[in-house]
Parts: C-alpha cells; sequence; structure tokens
C-alpha cells in the first residue's frame, strides 16, 4: 500500500529467519521488584526486539528494560527521544537490579 501511495516498487525477500528468545523468568522477576522499588508499576509487553537477545540465546540468561520514548514511541530513530528523568529512572532500576542479583550470588 505504502508503495503504490508513493508510485514506488517494492520487492520483499526474505534474508534471515531467527527463533523468539525467552526472557528469564527469574531477570524477569528482578527487573520487576526494581521497578517497584523505584516507585513504578511494572508493565510486561511481548517485543519482537529478539535482535537485541537472539546472540546470547544458549550462553546466557537475558531480559530486557525498556525505557519510555517522549515521541509516541519511535525507536531506532533520529526521532527518537528519551527524558532525563526517564533515562534516571531506568538507570536507578538497573542499578536496583543489578545489586539485588549480585546479593543473591
Amino acid at each position: 500500500d505504502i508503495g503504490r501511495r508513493r508510485a514506488v516498487e517494492v520487492a520483499v525477500r526474505e534474508l534471515a529467519r531467527t527463533p523468539a528468545v525467552a526472557c528469564a523468568p527469574r531477570l524477569r522477576a528482578r527487573l520487576g521488584q526494581a521497578i517497584e522499588t523505584c516507585g513504578q508499576t511494572p508493565f510486561a509487553l511481548d517485543s519482537g526486539a529478539g535482535h537485541d537477545a537472539v546472540m546470547f540465546d544458549g550462553l546466557t540468561d537475558v531480559a530486557m528494560l525498556f525505557v519510555r520514548c517522549g515521541d509516541r514511541g519511535i525507536s531506532h530513530s533520529p526521532r527518537e527521544t528519551v527524558t532525563a528523568a526517564d533515562a534516571d529512572l531506568a538507570a536507578r532500576v538497573l542499578l536496583a537490579t543489578i545489586l539485588r542479583l549480585a546479593a543473591e550470588g
């Protein structure tokens, strides 16, 4: 539809297919606890951000902490923004998670 509207020819060819990588329940739980510790409500979502985790599949557990984008969630774009407050919150959540994991051994 976009190609037709813009009067350009579109050709699609699959270059790669990678399976989904599940985030580790233990790491997700620790991130959720840290988010609560920082006064926020955890929000879980399914993500297509496999390129960020697939390289670690089979090597170690993974989990993701997404930081709110300031421009309606636009990501991987020059228009992507984040506020200092959201960056600070993410850093505090990450630190709390790391410290708890370190304490658990």
